[in-house]
């Protein structure tokens, strides 16, 4: 039966190819090979991550011909246990039979026994730090009982905005080239690192709701600091990694903080907050941005002047102002208009 997906693959004729030659079609480490230089350790670690992620793909797509298997990830996915379409893997493993199925799969023409299949799977799935299975797009019109998804992985160690295209693969192995920016019209697994969590699993601190509790303001020329809402304009994050990771950073002379607005997710969205930064007695400085990286090692400012604080540099500017003291002492609400993300303020 022709699958539902190939109607709309913009590079069909090449996604045949790719599944006859057997080959996959993504930006990806491998192309450092042709350099002179060595690779570093980061780039081995990526690629061998890709190319875990890249057989883990191929396996689940067999495993997920069986009904009960696509249930069980769609129960699963729809908890958004961080907020997004998604489920740990190791969480899955746990409390399903997707373990066993990948397994059965990996086996296939091998005739390895269970065990051994077993810990083939098992190593492939932990040279992935925070693997999880997602839906990204359309998992609110996926009847897991009657459809059978491709299944395909986001590459890890690339800037997401280069990653032009996506390899995905069917229940028969062959190989679907997808547009990585565009979402598809029908629901797709992907498997990804989480951007949510840290390495133990625990959902990250700043995409929990703060509770701030308002503070009393009794110093002359102390004001209290509100973020109302925020409208964002572009995203800036490829369909296959799901929702954006909004954050803010927001300092002023008394005034530090630093957090995610979980319910801040795609493009066009608008939120209202009402949420309380803290009190300051000088100018604030905004910095927008959206969470990609793990390292910290990009110095951040606005209009020049640090922040004294570092997010990685792979991470994507939204946008970022200095207002002065002066707009937080009432009530008026403050628009800004940052390009990637509108702010209201008072």
């Amino acid at each position: 039966m022709k699958h539902p997906v190939l109607g709309w693959l913009a590079v069909g004729t090449l996604s045949i190819m790719l599944a006859a030659c057997g080959t996959s079609q993504l930006p990806s480490t491998s192309q450092a090979s042709s350099s002179t230089q060595a690779p570093s350790a980061v780039q081995a670690g990526s690629a061998a991550a890709n190319q875990s992620l890249d057989q883990m793909a191929k396996y689940l797509a067999q495993a997920v011909t069986d009904p009960s298997l696509r249930q069980q990830i769609h129960d699963q996915v729809g908890k958004r246990f961080d907020g997004d379409t998604n489920v740990l893997y190791s969480t899955l493993a746990a409390s399903s039979d997707v373990r066993s199925k990948l397994a059965a799969a990996y086996s296939q023409g091998l005739h390895v026994q269970s065990v051994a299949a077993l810990s083939a799977i098992d190593k492939l799935s932990s040279s992935v730090t925070r693997l999880q299975v997602a839906v990204p797009a359309r998992f609110e019109a996926w009847d897991a009982a009657q459809y059978t998804p491709l299944v395909g992985f986001a590459p890890v160690g690339i800037d997401d905005g280069q990653i032009k295209t996506i390899t995905a693969y069917d229940a028969q192995g062959q190989a679907h080239t997808l547009d990585a920016q565009v979402a598809p019209p029908v629901p797709v697994i992907i498997l990804s690192r989480n951007e949510r969590t840290d390495d133990q699993g625990n959902v990250l601190q700043e995409f929990k709701e703060p509770g701030l509790a308002e503070q009393a303001v009794s110093a002359q020329g102390t004001y209290q600091v509100k973020l109302v809402a925020a409208t964002l304009v572009e995203d800036k994050e490829p369909w296959i990694l799901g929702d954006a990771e909004v954050m803010l950073i927001a300092k002023g002379s008394g005034l530090y903080y630093h957090g995610g607005v979980v319910d801040l997710n795609n493009s066009g969205d608008h939120l209202e907050i009402n949420r309380l930064l803290g009190t300051t007695t000088g100018d604030m400085n905004f910095y927008w941005y959206e969470k990609d990286g793990d390292n910290v090692d990009f110095n951040v400012g606005v209009e020049g002047v640090s922040l004294g604080v570092k997010i990685d540099s792979s991470d994507d500017f939204l946008g970022a102002i200095r207002m002065g003291n002066g707009y937080f002492q009432g009530t008026t609400t403050n628009k800004r208009d940052l390009g990637s993300i509108i702010q209201w303020t008072n």
